[in-house]
C-alpha cells in the first residue's frame, strides 16, 4: 500500500535512470536540504536494476522506527518513458509487536489468570504506543514522499542539480 505516482518524461528510460542513479551517488551531507537533515535523513539510496528502481533514505541510527521507500519503473512510451512508482511507508519497528505477542503469550502460558490479563494488557499498550508514533511521524514521512517525489520529477527531466530546502518542504 502507498501513494502511486505516474510521471510522463520526454527522456528515454536509460536517461531517466541514469539520472536517478547520479542523484544517489552524488548526495553527501552537505548536499542534504535542511528540510530532510532536521528529520535525520543522512543520505539517499538509490538501486537500479534493468527498468525496475528502488530509493530509499538512509536515517541518522536513533530514528528508524519509520521509513519511506520508492519502488517503481522507468517503461518506454511511444514519447520518451513513463516513471510509473510507489512511494509507501515502512513500519521498520512494527516488526517488534509480534515479537511482544509471542512474550505476552508465553507469559499467559505460565498458568497465572493474572498473566492472561496482564498480556493482553500489554499488547495492546504496545499497539497503542505504535499508533502514537505513526501519528508523530506522519510530517516526516510527508516531508520525505515529497523530496522522492521531487526526485522522481527531476529525473524525468534528467535533472541532477541538488535540492533546495525549499523544494522540498512539505
Amino acid at each position: 500500500m502507498g501513494r502511486k505516482l505516474i510521471i510522463t518524461s520526454s527522456l528515454s528510460p536509460e536517461q531517466v535512470l541514469a539520472a536517478l542513479s547520479a542523484r544517489g551517488n552524488t548526495w553527501r551531507e552537505s548536499e542534504i536540504p535542511d528540510d530532510l537533515r532536521r528529520i535525520g535523513v543522512l543520505c539517499i539510496h538509490v538501486q537500479t536494476k534493468g527498468p525496475a528502481f528502488t530509493t530509499w533514505f538512509e536515517r541518522s541510527t536513533t530514528d528508524r522506527m519509520q521509513s519511506v521507500d520508492c519502488r517503481g519503473t522507468v517503461v518506454p512510451t511511444a514519447s520518451g518513458s513513463r516513471i510509473d512508482a510507489v512511494l509507501r511507508r515502512t513500519p521498520d519497528g512494527l516488526i517488534i509487536i509480534p515479537l511482544f505477542w509471542l512474550l505476552s503469550g508465553w507469559w499467559a502460558l505460565r498458568g497465572n489468570p493474572k498473566s492472561i490479563d496482564t498480556a493482553i494488557g500489554v499488547s495492546l499498550f504496545i499497539l497503542c504506543l505504535w499508533g502514537f508514533v505513526w501519528l508523530i511521524t506522519d510530517r516526516r514521512v510527508a516531508t520525505e514522499h515529497q523530496a522522492l517525489r521531487i526526485i522522481l520529477e527531476r529525473a524525468a527531466r534528467g535533472d541532477t542539480s541538488p535540492l533546495t530546502s525549499q523544494g522540498v518542504a512539505a
